[in-house]
């Protein structure tokens, strides 16, 4: 029997009408998602999507307009060509400032301590006129009768910008972002809204009060164009990621004219406690970059081009350096994002294969063109108008540290059972520590670095996999909570839980009755 476990991730929605439900892939059913072909998104790129924590699809967004299940429920699909509209959304007459062809067109994250509250954070693209950057909303999934509404009062809200280089009087305006955009937990809780874009790393604190109006600027080892190039629709495209654990950034930047492509491609490391961004470190190539993503154990990129893809150490990078980049495949246009259960899923514009990459921590450096897998038509969805485009949604990747509970759906009375809890641990500010395991008869159980645990519970296990065994003494349904905690004390919305039935087995023991009439003679 399998928990669900951190399922935000669950539905994913892209390209035109298409998608991946992973609900067989988190209760262990299944190594990949099932394709969606009834997706409620009709876009090219900058797409969004969010689950709440037992998987159940939210919402998703394309920046401009917000998708419910309240919403599409009249919906007749596939939608048509021309249908991109917000007719079925919750928004057609208060468009968000996103555009479905800004990389990142968008993100989204809960209200820290609001069940019902979102926000959604937005970023136009390059050759919006006017510009209108980087601004949020706030949605309440509660309200309308359960169809959801944005909050008045709370739609388009620009984020307040900090100061340019070397100047305490000029301050960076809309029309100097670029269209990358992520999220990341903050070491309290709360979350850190982050772009690069000028000279500068910019980090937002992101509170249940609202985004801070004095952003944590870093300075980047590369300076950016400054405002819009009107010439180049291409310059200023690009994906921003953090890694899952918190404390790396990495960075794929197009900034090329629309003939001659110079693709930036950089990292940093980032502190979750004050929002700082150390080490900045780039190169460039002459490819059209387009997206970048962390392997699980942060040791390996993966690069998508506008034309390939491919990966390279994050250390050979973080020095400078693209003389280790493997080329993997060269034919499409591609974007990458890691998934659950440590697969990275890899899309090519216009094209019913998907592919994925099983093991993106030991990617083949000697055929690079082993580290992927395709899955031919995967995406057969019956018509020619349902395939993907370049854009897969944009996550928190924090999501698929806690991955799975599993253990037996019954037991007996004084039977032995084991349980196992799949989680990454992290790293320095954001990584867990230990594990708190209450069994739900009021015995409590920890793993990883605390006293009270199982010296063969410590370190924290290099598989990942917290193993415990329980023998319960009472009948019932006993919830099993598992939670993690780090040096900041426990780690907010992390705990898994798992229902199991306990009951009082009868033991019988038969008697050969041919044996008992000797006996008794």
């Amino acid at each position: 029997m399998s928990a669900n476990a951190q399922r935000e991730g669950t539905w994913w929605h892209f390209g035109y009408n298409v998608g991946f439900d992973f609900t067989e892939v988190f209760n262990g059913n299944a190594t990949y998602p099932k394709a969606i072909c009834n997706a409620p998104l009709r876009q090219n790129e900058g797409v969004f999507s969010i689950s709440d924590k037992n998987g159940n699809w939210l919402m998703s967004s394309d920046g401009k307009y917000v998708y419910t299940p309240g919403s599409i429920k009249e919906a007749t699909f596939p939608l048509s060509t021309n249908s991109a509209d917000g007719d079925f959304s919750i928004n057609k007459n208060n468009i968000l400032f996103g555009n479905s062809s800004a990389t990142q067109s968008g993100i989204m994250c809960p209200v820290p301590g609001e069940p019902s509250l979102y926000y959604i954070f937005t970023i136009d693209d390059k050759q919006s006129n006017p510009r209108k950057g980087i601004n949020y909303s706030i949605i309440d999934l509660a309200a309308n009768n359960g169809v959801g509404e944005l909050v008045i009062g709370k739609i388009n809200k620009s984020v307040t910008y900090g100061y340019q280089k070397n100047s305490l009087t000029e301050r960076y305006t809309a029309a100097n972002v670029m269209e990358n955009i992520t999220l990341t937990p903050s070491s309290d809780g709360n979350y850190w809204l982050v772009s690069i874009f000028g000279s500068h790393f910019h980090a937002w604190k992101v509170t249940k009060d609202g985004v801070s109006d004095t952003p944590v600027l870093s300075l980047s080892s590369y300076e950016f164009a400054s405002t819009t190039s009107s010439n180049s629709y291409r310059g200023g495209l690009g994906h921003i990621r953090i890694s899952a654990d918190g404390t790396r950034i990495a960075y794929a930047i197009d900034q090329a004219s629309n003939t001659t492509p110079v693709g930036v491609f950089g990292t940093a490391f980032f502190n979750n406690s004050t929002g700082e961004v150390t080490s900045s470190k780039h190169a460039t190539k002459n490819i059209a970059a387009y997206g970048v993503e962390f392997s699980p154990s942060n040791e390996w990129l993966y690069l998508t081009n506008m034309g390939s893809a491919g990966f390279i150490k994050f250390s050979d990078l973080a020095n400078g350096s693209m003389n280790n980049y493997r080329n993997m495949i060269t034919t499409g246009e591609f974007n990458a994002v890691m998934g659950p259960k440590g697969i990275m899923y890899m899309i090519v514009r216009g094209s019913s294969t998907l592919y994925t990459i099983d093991d993106p921590n030991n990617p083949d450096t000697a055929v690079p063109a082993n580290t992927y897998k395709a899955h031919p038509n995967f995406f057969a969805c019956g018509g020619a108008s349902v395939y993907p485009f370049n854009g897969l949604p944009n996550f928190i990747p924090s999501f698929f540290l806690v991955k799975a509970l599993t253990g037996p759906a019954e037991l007996c009375t004084g039977a032995e059972g084991e349980f196992i809890l799949e989680a990454e641990q992290g790293t320095s500010g954001y990584g867990a520590e230990y594990i708190e395991w209450d069994m739900g008869d009021n015995t409590k159980y920890y793993t990883g670095d605390h006293p009270l645990a199982d010296p063969s519970t410590k370190p924290w296990p290099t598989d990942n996999l917290h193993k415990i065994k329980h023998t319960y003494t009472s009948s019932g349904v006993k919830t099993i909570r598992t939670n993690p905690y780090n040096s900041n004390g426990l780690m907010p919305d992390k705990e898994v839980t798992l229902n199991i039935t306990v009951k009082d087995c009868v033991t019988y023991i038969y008697i050969n009755p041919h044996l008992r009439a000797k006996i008794i003679q």
